[in-house]
C-alpha cells in the first residue's frame, strides 16, 4: 500500500488506492465562486517511515484569478502533483511557488491522532533536518 495519510480536518477527503492518492473538496461557491469540486491525483508522497504519513498537496483554498488552472470539471485534466515535478537532465526535483503550489502538507492540526498519539509526540521538539527522496511512476 501507500503508507498512511492523516486526516485533514479542512473538508478535504484523501482516499488511496493501490497505484495513488487522490484528494477531494466540494467547490467553494459563496466565498470563491469556484465552478468546480476540486478533485486531482496523485496528491502525496509516501512517508517511507511511516512515522509522521504521506506529505499532501492539498491545492489553493480558492481557486479563483490565478489558481483558476485548478478549477476543471475533469479528474485528469487538474493540475496534480505531476505539475510540478521538474528536472535539469541529472535530477528532479518538486517545484513550490507560493501561489499555484504553496506546498506539501502532513496534517493541518498539530493534534491529529498518530498510532494513539497526537502528531505532536512524533515531530520532535526543538530541531529537524528534512531530506526527501520520492519517485513517481505511472502504473
Amino acid at each position: 500500500g501507500l503508507g498512511r495519510v492523516n486526516p485533514f480536518l479542512g473538508g478535504e477527503t484523501i482516499s488511496c488506492s493501490a497505484e495513488l492518492c487522490t484528494i477531494f473538496r466540494a467547490r467553494r461557491s459563496l466565498d470563491c465562486s469556484e465552478q468546480y469540486d476540486t478533485f486531482f491525483g496523485p496528491a502525496t508522497v509516501q512517508d517511507q517511515a511511516n512515522v509522521v504519513g504521506a506529505a499532501v498537496l492539498l491545492g489553493p483554498g480558492c481557486k479563483t484569478d490565478i489558481e483558476s488552472d485548478w478549477d476543471s470539471p475533469f479528474f485528469n485534466q487538474s493540475l496534480s502533483l505531476l505539475n510540478f515535478v521538474t528536472n535539469n537532465g541529472r535530477a528532479e526535483a518538486l517545484q513550490f511557488d507560493g501561489i499555484l503550489n504553496k506546498g506539501l502538507y502532513i496534517s493541518d492540526s498539530i493534534n491529529v491522532p498518530v498510532g494513539g498519539s497526537p502528531l505532536a509526540t512524533k515531530l520532535p521538539a526543538e530541531q529537524m533536518t528534512l531530506g526527501i527522496w520520492f519517485n513517481i511512476d505511472r502504473a
